[in-house]
């Protein structure tokens, strides 16, 4: 017990997942730095049918060596606290490689488009409810004539960058206004290439991945 605060320094949450997150971490030893990992800790609770069959996923990570893989270090069962009034519960941790340059989704959208908050819920017997509806409605009209000008502004304004960026490759905008990065037909294959020899490996241990995709695939 413990052992995770003793020797990790827990940085930021890299992710989270129907099963459980995902955050880096250093690795410190008697104040000797030893490398930056990323953890995931998985809520067991008192099932044991739920340990079992995660165990048998780390066991399975554990014979998967390869390049295009993330490789994976060590395991361990304490108690965490999920949350800041929750009970500590018994979480399963995974020591795992870590996969500094982020996902492909993030490598190439590199802006993503703030969220339509328009059709949020708002109590009708809320004293300022029609005050308050009008205001968002007012920012709403306001936020879509932004929109379609920066669209008409872009297809009018094709900027020599951005068509060398679509030709050859690098920074530019889609077709919405967001920043993306264009890969080069090398940059594409070489990628597909990777993906391909990590799957033939999965295959060969009789393992299918089942949720291929670019939030997934790190780099």
């Amino acid at each position: 017990q413990g052992y995770y605060d003793r020797f990790f320094i827990e940085i930021k949450k890299l992710g989270r997942g129907l099963r459980g997150s995902v955050f880096l971490v250093q690795h410190v030893l008697d104040t000797v730095y030893l490398g930056d990992y990323a953890v995931k800790s998985i809520p067991i609770g008192s099932s044991h049918s739920w340990l079992v069959r995660q165990l048998q996923e780390v066991h399975l990570l554990e014979r998967l060596r390869h390049p295009n893989i993330v490789h994976y270090k060590h395991a361990w069962i304490e108690n965490k606290q999920l949350s800041v009034f929750g009970p500590e519960v018994p979480c399963l941790f995974i020591l795992m490689e870590l996969a500094n340059g982020g996902s492909l989704e993030d490598y190439i959208y590199l802006s993503l488009p703030s969220s339509d908050t328009s059709d949020a819920y708002h109590d009708p017997s809320s004293p300022n409810s029609h005050s308050t509806d009008s205001k968002e409605k007012r920012l709403h009209r306001l936020n879509l004539l932004r929109q379609r000008q920066t669209q008409q502004r872009l297809k009018k304004q094709d900027t020599a960058e951005n068509l060398a960026a679509r030709t050859f490759g690098g920074i530019g905008t889609d077709a919405e206004g967001k920043r993306v990065r264009y890969l080069t037909k090398q940059q594409i294959w070489s990628l597909f290439l990777d993906i391909c020899e990590g799957l033939a490996h999965l295959h060969r241990n009789g393992i299918i991945h089942r949720d291929l995709k670019p939030p997934n695939l790190l780099l």
